[in-house]
């Protein structure tokens, strides 16, 4: 009677100890899964803020140009570039929700709207002092357009330039195309390629 109480306590030992073992591959299992998961959404999202914040660019850059092209024909009275500068204004506006401004808390403008308060980051001042030029009086704009042409792409170069360093498209394709056999940031310039006048065959 007593080996059978002891085989049966054996028994039920090994069981709970085969249970638990389970449980903590379930549990490990289980963790591995969420991790994997979470991951996976953190960079889900992450690809959607950047396709936006992309998709946003594209459309303040052909603002951008636009208004210096017809800036440079002198048709400042068209309902295209009135049109296209309230685009513009309306671009800055939405763009302070990616790009925030900070020391909304003891920055200048303190007394200001929520979104207002603090400093603007580079990338959204560049887009008001764009549109602090295109919203001139027509005169003003017409009696010194190379010197506003100028500035518009400086500003508008600066923008994109700004916008590369946030992104950084070159480390996003490395990236990307790490397992493949493309390669697409070869170094070769416009005139070391066949295209370049100078390269090709007579």
């Amino acid at each position: 009677m007593r080996i059978t109480i002891e085989g049966t306590a054996n028994n039920t030992g090994e069981i709970i100890t085969n249970i638990i073992s389970i449980l903590a591959l379930i549990i490990a299992a289980a963790s591995v899964i969420y991790t994997w998961r979470t991951n996976t959404k953190k960079y889900e999202l992450s690809e959607s803020l950047r396709k936006e914040i992309l998709d946003w660019y594209d459309k303040c850059i052909y603002t951008l140009i636009s208004l210096r092209k017809l800036l440079e024909r002198n048709r400042v009275n068209d309902e295209k570039y009135f049109e296209l500068n309230v685009t513009l204004y309306s671009l800055t506006e939405s763009g302070r929700f990616y790009f925030p401004n900070y020391n909304r808390d003891k920055g200048k403008g303190i007394t200001n709207s929520e979104a207002y308060k603090g400093n603007r980051p580079l990338l959204i001042d560049l887009l008001v002092e764009s549109h602090k030029i295109t919203s001139q009086k027509s005169e003003e704009l017409s009696n010194n357009i190379a010197h506003f042409v100028a500035e518009l792409k400086i500003y508008q170069k600066g923008f994109t330039s700004e916008l590369f360093k946030l992104i950084k498209p070159d480390l996003y394709i490395k990236k990307h195309l790490k397992n493949t056999t493309l390669n697409i940031l070869h170094e070769k310039t416009f005139s070391e390629s066949e295209y370049a006048p100078q390269n090709r065959r007579k």
